[in-house]
């Protein structure tokens, strides 16, 4: 990387900046979540996370959705929509 390093003009450096901040910001709140509910109810919500992560590499970067990414993504969904549907019931 050295050789061919560049250093980010002012509006990319504002962008990284304003990047960082929105992360922190993103992971007080999901610390703060974790302190007010119990675990088995926010767990679910993490691990659907990782099929957004996904379909944003999908939409957004043209990335090929590989058939273990695909499994993977199917038993994450149900297995949250199992858990949600064990916690409030059959009415759903």
């Amino acid at each position: 990387m050295a050789p061919g390093f560049v250093w980010p003009t002012p509006s990319q450096s504002n962008a990284l900046l304003l990047i960082g901040l929105m992360a922190i910001l993103g992971q007080a709140c999901i610390i703060r979540a974790a302190k007010m509910s119990d675990a088995n109810f926010i767990a679910p919500f993490f691990y659907v996370s990782l099929f957004y992560a996904a379909l944003i590499g999908y939409t957004v970067f043209g990335e090929k959705i590989s058939l273990a990414v695909g499994i993977g993504c199917s038993i994450i969904l149900m297995s949250a929509f199992i858990l949600i549907r064990i916690r409030t019931g059959p009415g759903l």
